[in-house]
């Protein structure tokens, strides 16, 4: 019967606040099955937003795999954390990774662990550790998708640790840490940068030569990043 019902549901271009609060009855007794029909609209997305079809995405009838906001289904998910982040990562494609950040995988991620709260970081660091490079392209993604807030610092630490200096992976991170949010005034942007600037001077008296090497790197990059501003200001 559950699946019967899960399978009435795949014809929904969007799932509305009814469709969430079926799916969340269904998923207090099948979190497993909720999940995958989860993952199989994430595939048809990804389908939809494949080369030449970029354009029906802002169609108003264009399928979106996650709505916007989550309000009982991500309390649900979030009892399963690891099998959820395991799921999402069997899915990743490192081709359109640039694409993650935007799409329904990340919402997912941010709605179960808002801010990136716990276990969210656990469950990264045990991919960064492990022999798949992958796995860190993945995490990676994650935190783009998160932005640049002191929740995601750790886990950037922990990636400068295992990848080569100033591989491509230090842009990504950086395109992380850069991220500001909204800001205010006309030098918010300046004042923002400098504030991430102070917390990368921290990281240069880390025990760690690579964390060192990155974060000045890093404040180099920000430096030009705060005069540019200051200028356009």
């Amino acid at each position: 019967e559950l699946a019967e019902v899960l399978s009435s549901l795949t014809s929904l271009r969007k799932l509305d606040y009814q469709a969430e609060a079926v799916l969340a009855a269904v998923c207090a007794h099948d979190n497993v099955s909720v999940l995958n029909f989860l993952v199989g609209r994430l595939k048809q997305e990804a389908d939809e937003r494949s080369p030449g079809r970029e354009a029906d995405m802002f169609e108003e009838d264009a399928f979106e795999a996650i709505p916007v906001h989550l309000h009982q289904l991500n309390k649900l998910l979030a009892k399963e954390p690891r099998a959820l982040v395991k799921a999402l990562r069997e899915g990743f494609d490192d081709e359109a990774r640039s694409m993650f950040p935007y799409r329904g995988d990340a919402r997912l991620l941010k709605a179960v662990f808002p801010n990136f709260a716990d276990p969210l970081p656990v469950l990264l660091q045990e991919l960064i550790a492990g022999p798949d490079p992958t796995d860190i392209d993945f995490s990676l993604s994650v935190l783009r998708a998160f932005g640049g807030g002191t929740p995601i610092l750790e886990t950037v630490k922990s990636i400068v640790k295992v990848v080569p200096e100033k591989s491509p992976a230090w842009n990504e991170l950086a395109a992380a840490l850069e991220t500001t949010g909204v800001v205010m005034g006309e030098y918010g942007l300046a004042e923002a940068f400098e504030r991430k600037r102070q917390g990368m001077l921290l990281w240069s008296a880390d025990e760690d030569p690579r964390v060192r090497a990155f974060a000045a790197w890093l404040i180099e990059g920000l430096d030009q990043l705060i005069i540019r501003e200051r200028q356009r200001a």
